[in-house]
Formats: structure tokens, C-alpha cells, sequence
């Protein structure tokens, strides 16, 4: 069955007519030109206010920090550059507890680099310094403290100021034997080793030394010939000229004591030599472990204090350094027990800021560096090896006097001289008969013989007098107490006393001393 057509020609005029219908209400249903659709923006989020250049937290309430200039930071010295601007910041002062900053840096450095905090006060006073640690970002340094003021952030040229505080080191650590230094003179040498006086000495190039008479002493002369400093033992041997302690080592007389001589390399020190018989003195000198440690003490405060001024911060005076290390327990302690112990006992960061303030911070990347430890080993062992193992020992000694020249029987007219053995002689004075008109004991020191010449002479003491017959003797009247030296030439003996002289037996067959 067919369908008709007219029904879907009916649906056609329907669409059409709805098309037209919502096309004039699209169109406001006027002749007017249709409008452009608004377009509203497209969300985005909001620019966040520029980070300051310096941050602080941890300030007191109500307390706002603010960065009121900056300016380009100049080295003064070698091995610091400046990596951030010199910022002024205010409130300007201490702070009743630390606060912790953060510094923005010119650039980012990288992560190895040593970066110190330079503070100061105001244009023109000394910075002080401290320790920075430089944030993940590595465009930032963070570092607590307890004063607001001028700040710069600063890298450390670590190898160059190492390697020169290095050679400084080792520079004041000249070790072994000076061959420049001259022997002591002494005068007299010859006639100082008479009377039985003999001096010897080990073999070892620690000291010069000579043997001789001043003002009329015997004296014993030592010159320290290495270069570093000796201390100098004499057990009861008085000091006739001390030796001079030079400057920079009188901090370390307190710690080695006053039992011993301190000798500078080159400088002397004189003895009072004078013996009684039978008797000797003797003096060693030598170098030591704690000596070597204080060598080593001063050779890196030296190098140091050159380090802190080339630096361009304010110098520290070595000497005044040394005296301020060993002025601490613990490092004082250290000295003698290697040189790993004096570093920790001596040059930990605590101690440097101690010793050189807040100068410290720029020293510590030198000592905490790994090579200073083995070049510090490496130097004590050297002192240790080129220094004389055994002390240098001298000897002076005095023999029992000879009196052989002197020893027997001699005689004149009615008068007697025995001479023992022992340098006791008794001289005797008769009146012809059987009365002793004197009698004198002395006793003799000091004999000197000259075989050759027939001569001899000593000092004579007179120890007894015993009077017979005051009448008979001529002059005054010997006493106890009594000195005078007795001399013998060709078998005659003068005595000092009685004026008058006795005769060997050859000389008395011959009359030369009367009937």
C-alpha cells in the first residue's frame, strides 16, 4: 500500500518555520547588527613581593630587620673575596639572644668553597669573622649571631692560603747543626789544666765549648751550635754568666722550669769551674721532646699570625700567640706527646678564636685540612732525626794534688822542713840545742812543677803554731791562718813565713842553707 506525500511535505514547512522563528530570537528579532560575545580572562596566580636580600629569624618581638644600603666589598688582603655586596642593616646593635641571617650571594658558588661572615660595626672599623654555611640553593649563606650591623659574606681562597701557611711552617723549622757558630773563647787554657784540673767531653756536635781562667777563676764555656734551642743541665755548678733568653722563646721558660739552661741556638752560658781536689762537675746539654714541640708550636703560630695579616685583618703578634697557647691546660699538656696531640690540644677552632678572636674562623680551613696533619708528622719526626740522639756531656775533674816535687826532708842550721805525701808540711826552729823556739804546720794546695827547671811552688795555709821562745824569733810572730806560697829552685825551699830557707840533702852537704 502506498503512503501519501503530503504528510512529510507538512514536516518540511514546520522545520523551516521553527529554524526562521529561532533565528530571529538569536537575532534580538530586529535589523540591528548582532553583538561580540564578552571573553572573560583567563585565572592566573598572583606575583609573589621580592625576597630581601638579607632575612632574619629568631628576632626579638616587635623587632623588624631592613637593609638600608649596600655597596661593593674591596679586599684588603690575599685569598678573601668578596661574593656578596657589603650590606647595612638596621636595627644596628646587639641582640639579646642570637639571631639567624640569611645572605643573598652575587651568585651561586659551589659547594666547596670555604665562605666566612665578615661583620663590623660600621665604614672603617675591623670586621670580625665567622663561619657560613652556604644553603641547598647555593645562592645563599645562613649563619647565626648576636649583632646587627655591616655584614659580607667572603670565600676563602683555601689552596693558595694553605700552601702559603705551609711554607712558612716548614721555613721556621731549620734543624740540624749551624757550622757558623763560633767557639767560646777562653783565656789561660794551659795554665787552667794545671794543679791536676783535666777536662773531657763526649763526641757529639751539640756544643762548643773551652777550658780556661777568668778573673782569675777557672771557668767551663758552652755555645749551643744548633739551630734549634738546647736546654743545658749543671748539678750544683754555679753560673758565673747566664745565658740571654731571647724574646721569642720566654713564653717557654715557664714550661720547661728553671732546673736547667735554657740556650738559644748560638748563645752561651759560663760556669764557675773551680775544684777542690778530688772533686768534679759536669754539664750535658741536649734537645727533647718537649723542646721539639715548642719549635713546632711556634713555627705554626708563626706561620699563622702571617696568615691572619695577609689576610688584611689585624695582626696577631707570634710571640703573644705562643704565650696565649700555652697559657690553655690542654695544650700545654699536649707538648711532648707527638704532634697529632699538640694540634688537637693547641689548634682546635675553639682555641683559635681564643687566641686570635673571631680571626679564627679564616684559620680553621687550615688546620682542618688534611694535609696539615701529615706535614706536621712529617716535620716532628725530622726535628727528631736530625737532632743529636744522646745529649752532649762535659766533664771537669781535679786529681789529688802531686806534691812529689816538694815531699822529703830539708834542713839548715838549726831548723827542719818535712813535707809529707799529702802536702802537710811542719817547719821547726831550734835555738842550736834543744829548745824549739817555733813551730809551724801548715798545709800546702795547689803544687806546680816544672821538672825541667829544678822548680816547684804551692799555696801554703798555716794550720798550728806552737811557740818556745817568743825572744828568738825575729819580726812578728806567725799566726793561724796564715797564706804564702813556698817555692823550691834547684833544691832550696823559701819558706813564706820565717824567712829564711832549707836545703835538699845535696844542697846541705854543699852549705848552701849555713853550717
Amino acid at each position: 500500500m502506498r503512503h501519501e506525500r503530503r504528510p512529510v511535505a507538512g514536516l518540511t514547512r514546520v522545520l523551516v518555520a521553527m529554524v526562521v522563528v529561532l533565528t530571529a530570537t538569536a537575532c534580538g528579532g530586529t535589523n540591528e547588527a548582532p553583538k561580540q560575545a564578552t571573553v572573560l580572562p583567563t585565572p592566573s596566580a598572583s606575583t609573589p613581593p621580592p625576597v630581601p636580600d638579607v632575612t632574619a629569624t629568631g628576632l626579638p618581638v616587635g623587632v623588624a630587620l631592613s637593609v638600608t644600603g649596600s655597596s661593593p666589598g674591596t679586599e684588603s688582603g690575599a685569598n678573601l673575596d668578596f661574593v656578596s655586596p657589603i650590606y647595612s642593616v638596621e636595627p644596628a646593635g646587639r641582640l639579646d639572644h642570637p639571631a639567624t641571617l640569611t645572605v643573598k650571594l652575587d651568585n651561586a658558588v659551589p659547594t666547596t668553597t670555604s665562605l666566612v661572615v665578615a661583620s663590623r660595626e660600621g665604614a672603617g672599623k675591623p670586621w670580625t669573622y665567622q663561619p657560613g654555611m652556604l644553603t641547598p640553593d647555593q645562592q645563599h649563606v645562613r649563619y647565626a649571631t648576636r649583632s646587627l650591623n655591616q655584614l659580607a659574606v667572603l670565600s676563602v681562597d683555601t689552596d693558595s692560603a694553605l700552601a702559603s701557611f705551609q711554607a712558612e711552617l716548614t721555613k721556621g723549622l731549620t734543624s740540624g747543626v749551624d757550622k757558623t757558630v763560633a767557639k767560646p773563647d777562653c783565656a789561660a787554657k794551659d795554665t787552667a789544666r794545671e794543679l791536676g784540673y783535666s777536662v773531657v767531653s763526649t763526641k757529639n756536635p751539640t756544643l762548643q765549648w773551652c777550658f780556661g781562667l777568668e778573673n782569675d777563676k777557672r771557668v767551663l764555656k758552652v755555645t749551643n751550635r744548633l739551630f734549634g734551642p738546647i736546654q743545658v743541665a749543671h748539678p750544683k755548678v754555679p753560673v758565673v754568666t747566664a745565658p740571654q733568653v731571647p724574646a721569642v722563646n720566654a713564653p717557654w721558660i715557664d714550661l720547661l722550669g728553671t732546673t736547667s739552661d735554657f740556650l738559644a741556638s748560638g748563645r752561651s752560658v759560663t760556669y764557675d769551674a773551680d775544684l777542690e781536689p778530688l772533686t768534679g762537675l759536669s754539664v750535658s746539654a741536649g734537645s727533647n721532646a718537649t723542646i721539639q714541640s715548642l719549635r713546632l708550636l711556634q713555627a705554626t703560630a708563626r706561620a699563622l699570625s702571617l696568615r691572619v695579616a695577609s689576610f688584611g685583618a689585624r695582626a696577631t703578634n707570634a710571640n703573644t700567640a705562643v704565650k696565649s697557647f700555652l697559657a690553655m691546660p690542654q695544650c700545654s699538656k699536649s707538648l711532648g706527646e707527638g704532634s697529632d696531640a699538640m694540634l688537637a690540644g693547641c689548634f682546635s677552632q675553639p682555641k683559635l678564636v681564643r687566641v686570635y678572636g673571631a680571626r679564627g674562623a679564616l684559620l680553621t680551613p687550615l688546620l682542618t685540612a688534611p694535609s696539615t696533619p701529615v706535614l706536621l708528622r712529617t716535620q716532628a719526626q725530622k726535628l727528631a732525626t736530625t737532632q743529636p740522639t744522646a745529649p752532649q756531656q762535659i766533664d771537669v775533674r781535679r786529681a789529688a794534688p802531686d806534691f812529689t816535687a816538694l815531699v822529703g826532708y830539708w834542713s839548715g842550721h838549726t831548723r827542719l822542713l818535712a813535707i809529707t805525701g799529702d802536702g802537710v808540711g811542719i817547719e821547726t826552729l831550734s835555738n842550736g840545742c834543744c829548745e824549739i823556739v817555733v813551730k809551724l804546720t801548715y798545709q800546702l794546695t795547689d803544687p806546680v812543677a816544672d821538672a825541667p827547671a829544678g822548680t816547684a811552688s804551692a799555696q801554703a795555709k798555716i794550720t798550728k803554731v806552737t811557740i818556745g821562745n817568743r825572744k828568738l824569733i825575729k819580726g812578728r810572730v806567725p799566726r793561724v791562718g796564715d797564706t804564702g806560697v813556698i817555692r823550691v829552685n834547684q833544691g832550696i825551699v823559701r819558706s813564706p813565713y820565717l824567712k829564711t830557707s832549707y836545703c835538699s840533702p845535696a844542697k846541705a852537704k854543699k852549705g848552701a842553707c849555713g853550717a
